[in-house]
């Protein structure tokens, strides 16, 4: 498994185990160009997650447009990384409670910084 593999492995357990809808669009060249790797709906919020294999590796110009157009639409963007995975484990445990409690507050959000691609005033 590539190491951007493994990431993908633990934020699917992460998910998976606190029962939150994902969904990954499979881009085989017919889908739009950009879109991140999940689409999480928790309680009519959307999340969406880039996942990369480390904090080196950086999200494309398309990754980066698509990703502020989600956020002109009001969804939540997050970069994930095998040296920031904590922070996403700690946000979803903070921001998911048994499935009826979600936060998508940017201020928040900004607390878990490593998790964004870019500041939340970029839209």
């Amino acid at each position: 498994m590539t190491p951007e593999g493994k990431v993908k492995a633990e934020i699917k357990k992460i998910l998976k185990d606190k029962g939150i809808f994902y969904f990954m669009p499979n881009m085989s060249g017919l889908g739009s160009t950009g879109m991140p790797d999940f689409l999480l709906c928790i309680n009519g919020s959307w999340i969406t997650i880039e996942a990369k294999r480390d904090s080196k590796a950086k999200i494309t110009p398309k990754q980066e447009a698509r990703m502020k157009q989600l956020r002109q639409a009001g969804a939540l963007t997050l970069l994930v990384h095998a040296d920031n995975m904590g922070d996403f484990q700690a946000y979803i445990n903070e921001i998911y409670v048994g499935g009826s409690g979600l936060q998508l507050d940017w201020e928040e959000a900004e607390f878990y910084s490593s998790l964004l691609p870019f500041g939340p005033d970029e839209k």
